[in-house]
């Protein structure tokens, strides 16, 4: 069974982590040391990482840590998955594999750093063909 409410105390936590490391407080390093521990604490207790992860799939790029501004859009693996035909030969786990490459929390990710952790992944094609669904 689930522990939900660790998930969700800990997407607090990664709010106020955020909150102050727009701010200045940290390095994006720093900042996501400080994620990586919170989900580290949620899946140790049982939750879902996904729930601690909430405030950040929707407010920061979970590479560069940059705040997204408003109706700025961004790409989940969700949405990028739905973008995939079996002519990419891509493989089940590409989005996350690319991600744990870079470093990245990886629920979102900017314009920038998409383009950068999948540039050798994806074709051209497919890559714009997942930008222009991210842009809908």
């Amino acid at each position: 069974m689930s522990n939900h409410d660790i998930g969700h105390a800990m997407n607090q936590v990664i709010e106020t982590i955020l909150d102050l490391y727009d701010e200045g407080a940290y390095s994006v390093d720093t900042a996501k040391t400080l994620i990586n521990k919170a989900v580290y604490v949620v899946c140790g207790y049982d939750g879902n990482d996904y729930e601690a992860l909430e405030y950040i799939t929707d407010t920061h790029c979970s590479c560069c840590l940059k705040a997204y501004a408003d109706h700025e859009f961004f790409i989940t693996p969700d949405e990028a998955n739905e973008c995939i035909t079996a002519e990419d030969h891509l493989g089940r786990f590409w989005w996350y594999k690319g991600c744990d490459a870079a470093k990245s929390l990886d629920r979102s990710l900017c314009e920038d750093c998409f383009r950068k952790i999948f540039k050798d992944v994806l074709s051209a094609e497919t890559m714009e063909r997942i930008l222009r669904h991210a842009r809908e």
